[in-house]
């Protein structure tokens, strides 16, 4: 050790001026850097997660580009006590820094339902209002991103319908100004179907094994009578 330092001594005593300032800029430039890693790795992200494909891929894709990611699933009725085990399992598989659940159903229930039922509302006159539970879920989010001083909240709307209409707004009402949406940029990127593709970049990496083999798509609300696979745009 007295070696080493010897030798240390030594060498800094050879140094000139102009070496020094070198070092003194380098070690600046290093230090930058470093700083600049730590913000970088400080990303997070609050991504209102259902345990779908959509938002099975915003995980991984997320943290590919820098995010730390915390799920958040809000129950607007549907979801059995194992399918909410299961998807906390599959948001920590897939790399979730935290998870977290939000029992919405008697919320949502004493805030939209209750009235819809005494005004006997139905979307069009056609059936009952199925996507109001989406403003819930958005201020849960908001309310978690607060929380943990999020960078951002992300969604998995594609950019095909209304969800992603009703996201963003609500989004920006409640003051988040950093909006992600992977799936929709990731549609942007063209190539084919997007969930075809979701499904090829999750089974190309780590995170297949947390992804239903072959993911049906199906909205849960009680404003829904009973469950029915949603709808695919065009």
């Amino acid at each position: 050790m007295k070696t080493s330092e010897s030798l240390v001594r030594k060498a800094e005593a050879l140094l000139t001026e102009s070496d020094r300032r070198t070092l003194a800029n380098i070690e600046k430039t290093l230090a930058k850097a470093a700083k600049s890693r730590r913000r970088e790795e400080r990303k997070l992200a609050v991504l209102a997660f259902s345990g779908g494909l959509d938002t099975s891929f915003c995980v991984p894709w997320l943290r590919e580009r820098g995010w730390a990611v915390i799920t958040v699933l809000v129950d607007t009725g549907g979801f059995s006590p194992e399918k909410i085990r299961e998807i906390g399992r599959r948001a920590r598989e897939l790399g979730a820094k935290k998870h977290f659940f939000v029992d919405g159903r008697k919320e949502i229930y004493d805030r939209m339902i209750a009235h819809c039922i005494r005004a006997n509302g139905t979307y069009q006159q056609m059936y009952p209002v199925m996507c109001a539970d989406r403003y819930l879920i958005v201020e849960k989010s908001v309310q978690f991103a607060k929380r943990f001083n999020a960078d951002g909240v992300a969604h998995g709307c594609t950019g095909m319908g209304n969800d992603q209409v009703r996201f963003d707004i609500t989004l920006r009402a409640l003051g988040c100004d950093n909006i992600l949406a992977p799936i929709r940029d990731f549609q942007a990127q063209g190539g084919g179907a997007v969930r075809d593709r979701e499904m090829k970049y999750l089974e190309g990496g780590e995170a297949a094994r947390a992804v239903f083999r072959k993911p049906e798509r199906v909205r849960r609300d009680d404003f829904r009578k009973r469950d029915r696979p949603a709808r695919r745009a065009g």
